[in-house]
């Protein structure tokens, strides 16, 4: 049996930034969707934004650090 040595390795890091990234911006937005309060689009993006808080964490499960030989 030989090692095989894979060379192609995948790199989580651009996820878990854009993750993060998305979760402030969910933030932000559902502040001024609070702000404003008037309007069916300040609604929809108050609901899209709440909607992501509480079912964004998910990506966050697909995450894993490997060590070395995994």
């Amino acid at each position: 049996m030989t090692e095989k040595v894979l060379t192609t390795r995948k790199n989580g890091m651009l996820m878990l930034i854009l993750t993060i990234l998305l979760y402030l911006a969910a933030i932000a937005l559902l502040i001024v969707s609070a702000a404003a309060m008037s309007g069916a689009g300040a609604v929809i993006l108050g609901v899209l934004c709440v909607l992501w808080l509480l079912l964004g964490w998910i990506l966050f499960l697909g995450l894993r650090v490997l060590k070395p030989q995994e």
